[in-house]
């Protein structure tokens, strides 16, 4: 117990059980943490974590709160309450969109010394009805409201901080990888489209939760094209979420489905991104996508909506286009159907600095500045 009090111990808030994004940079960031001087535990909505077992194996707790503060806001205060009674000497809120700003105030009045705020995300990620709620919660921020404020890119810092918070006071933290992981592997890529039966396929690909802001509806218009000109065509979609159904319906109705395998979430990631020949990302709105970054490791080319933020393309193989014209897509896919010379993108996204073995080391003295502490 004294070794654990020793310890900066960082409430993680949240992950989720469709380990999307955020839910993939804390983790990989857990992974990699100096856990003999760092702590971290999390709180989750979800009942069913893939990752929780292996969590608990590593001295974390995983606070399941069954209550969103937009529903049940008095439920949810005592629950999180009771998390809170735990005594942590950091919490880092992790951000997207603002619905409700009662875990900061809880955590200030709890007496907590270092509160993030990180944002996540460029634009609405939900429903265009909800854009008012966000402008108008965002409006209440303060900067006495944390302690640090953290964003992946610098369109994520204005969607959520706006001009609340000044510029300077932002601090960019990079949503950083495994490189060595994800870097292209030409004897790889051979194996594994024989082991999957797709040697002689065109495949593209998409990476993320089955949600509304990735915009996979718009991905299966355009496969819709593809197919009559490509008919060796396959999409790969990778990911879980409450669009399955939706999507897997709106296949069938657009007569792909047999093009299309929805894989679900996936532990190999990396082993599909070797099958690919091409990487799309048509997002209604990104903060700085980790699934780009580790497309452009493995030395796909990757199409992207206008939406997504331009800093991420760290080689010359990301193409912006708008999610507007469908054609234009399709004449960019095309382009690729015959295969190209595909280079290891590693180095490029190591020089931007983007490697997370490079980048652990800075984070974990932002948690150690709680008591006074750098490595």
């Amino acid at each position: 117990m004294m070794e654990l009090k020793q310890k900066v111990r960082v409430l993680q808030f949240t992950i989720a059980e469709s380990m999307g994004g955020i839910t993939t940079y804390i983790l990989n960031h857990w992974k990699y943490m100096d856990k003999s001087r760092i702590q971290f535990d999390f709180v989750t909505f979800g009942k069913n974590l893939i990752c929780e077992k292996e969590l608990v194996q590593q001295g974390c707790i995983v606070h399941h709160i069954e209550h969103h503060p937009t529903e049940a806001r008095q439920k949810f205060i005592e629950e999180f309450e009771r998390v809170l009674e735990h005594g942590y000497d950091v919490i880092e809120i992790h951000t997207s969109f603002w619905e409700d700003m009662i875990v900061e105030e809880m955590a200030q009045k709890s007496g907590i010394r270092k509160i993030i705020i990180h944002a996540h995300a460029a634009g609405c990620v939900k429903k265009r009805a909800s854009i008012e709620v966000h402008c108008r919660v965002r409006e209440k921020l303060s900067d006495d409201m944390a302690t640090d404020f953290w964003a992946c890119s610098k369109e994520a810092g204005e969607w959520i901080f706006g001009s609340r918070i000044t510029k300077d006071k932002v601090k960019i933290i990079p949503n950083a990888i495994e490189t060595e992981r994800f870097q292209y592997c030409p004897e790889k890529r051979k194996e594994l489209r024989r082991q999957y039966k797709l040697e002689n396929r065109f495949v593209v690909g998409q990476v993320g939760r089955l949600h509304f802001v990735k915009n996979h509806e718009f991905t299966l218009k355009i496969l819709r094209k593809l197919v009559d000109i490509v008919p060796n065509i396959k999409l790969l979609v990778i990911g879980s979420g409450d669009e399955e159904k939706q999507l897997k319906d709106m296949a069938q109705k657009l007569k792909v489905e047999t093009y299309v395998l929805f894989l679900g979430r996936r532990e190999d990631v990396k082993d599909w991104l070797q099958v690919m020949d091409v990487f799309l990302l048509p997002s209604f709105s990104e903060g700085f996508p980790i699934s780009l970054i580790e497309a452009e490791t493995a030395g796909l080319k990757c199409i992207c909506s206008d939406r997504v933020t331009q800093d991420a393309a760290f080689t010359d193989d990301v193409t912006y286009l708008p999610i507007e014209d469908e054609n234009l897509w399709v004449k960019e896919i095309l382009k690729y159907k015959d295969g190209y010379e595909r280079r290891n993108g590693r180095q490029a996204v190591v020089e931007a600095g983007y490697e997370i073995l490079d980048t652990i080391h800075s984070l974990e003295n932002e948690y150690m500045r709680v008591k006074g502490e750098n490595k």
